[in-house]
């Protein structure tokens, strides 16, 4: 490109051949300081055309870029106009967002996260050989939480809330049992516990009566006598050993264990001294045989005096209300007798046992 515009220029204007003509091509040019104009005009090519042509002398003898477009050069006598760099306007800052009091008061407090907590046994415990059983106890801030399932390993075990409380006196009759709550209405749980029983595994059961908070037990009592021979009613009986448990935060027993429970039947009694209506308390028994703990919920107690609450078949662990495990059954005056095929067992009651 360099060569051609010399070429030109020499052809179309040879008395300018003679004049330095400096090109700068195809490098940037060097940073000018603009001077002021003077009063006689910078020489200049011109076109065939008459058009100005760009022209690399400056009056100053410095080297200029080429430019294509209109010349910003002042016309002679002319002052030169300062142009002003195009200053974009200031960013005002931007002011965070403010709460007044009002509205601050008028934004609803962030409810705390509701809770379902073991308050006993807070961690791991162990049980009496003598007394194996421990007294749950928990609350819950839950408002909508009126029945929570105490868990006690593969077993569950509904408990009613009261004023956000609970409580419940589960059996300890494995080596280990834990414990933990848990809320029916809601995804509310409790941490796990631990309890231990070191006393060694053998048939027993713990019958708990369970009444309402408000019902004092100190009216209640409770016996048991076994026979070896289930299928004779007028086989010899002898008293079954039966250990009181006291809670400390009522008067009275509220269960009962037996140990080391032989073979054949065992007829539990309770005796209830105080007449009139009875409070609403059911009783409940716990088994153990084999490893194994089962509940079973046995019917409430109905006005004083002494009345029949279980009847226990072992080993098989049968009540004598559980008429589908038997496979018949045959009545005479005094007497009513089931009996199961073909495991060869028969078992006699009088039909007006009096205890």
């Amino acid at each position: 490109m360099a060569a051609g515009v010399l070429y030109r220029v020499m052809r179309e204007a040879p008395a300018l051949v003679m004049s330095t003509v400096t090109l700068v091509a195809d490098a940037p040019a060097p940073a000018t300081r603009r001077r002021p104009a003077t009063a006689h005009a910078s020489p200049v090519a011109t076109s065939r055309a008459g058009t100005p042509s760009p022209t690399a002398d400056g009056s100053d003898g410095e080297a200029r870029p080429l430019s294509s477009g209109p010349s910003t050069e002042p016309s002679p006598g002319e002052r030169p106009t300062a142009v002003a760099a195009p200053v974009s306007a200031p960013t005002e800052p931007v002011a965070a967002p403010t709460t007044t009091a009002a509205e601050a008061a008028s934004v609803a407090p962030v409810a705390p996260p509701r809770r379902l907590v073991l308050v006993a046994p807070s961690g791991p415990a162990t049980v009496s050989i003598d007394a194996p059983v421990f007294v749950v106890e928990g609350r819950t801030d839950d408002p909508d939480v009126k029945e929570i399932a105490l868990v006690t390993n593969d077993r569950r075990t509904l408990v009613p809330v009261r004023g956000g409380r609970f409580r419940k006196i589960l059996p300890v009759l494995e080596p280990q049992i834990r414990v933990w709550a848990e809320s029916l209405e809601t995804s509310l749980r409790s941490e796990m516990v631990t309890i231990r029983n070191t006393a060694p595994v053998t048939p027993s059961a713990v019958l708990v009566l369970d009444a309402a908070p408000d019902v004092a037990l100190a009216d209640w009592s409770m016996s048991g006598r076994w026979r070896s021979a289930p299928d004779r009613v007028d086989a010899p009986t002898s008293a079954v050993t039966l250990t009181a448990i006291v809670t400390s935060d009522g008067p009275g027993a509220q269960a009962f264990h037996a140990r080391n429970l032989a073979s054949g039947v065992h007829t539990f009694v309770v005796t209830r001294v105080e007449a009139g209506s009875p409070p609403d308390t059911r009783p409940v028994l716990y088994l153990a045989r084999n490893g194994v703990v089962t509940t079973h919920p046995l019917r409430a107690l109905s006005g004083a005096g002494r009345q029949i609450v279980a009847r226990l078949l072992l080993p098989q662990g049968v009540f004598w209300e559980q008429d589908d495990w038997f496979s018949g059954r045959s009545e005479s005056t005094e007497t009513i007798t089931k009996f199961r095929f073909p495991d060869g067992v028969t078992w006699v009651e009088r039909k007006h046992d009096s205890p």
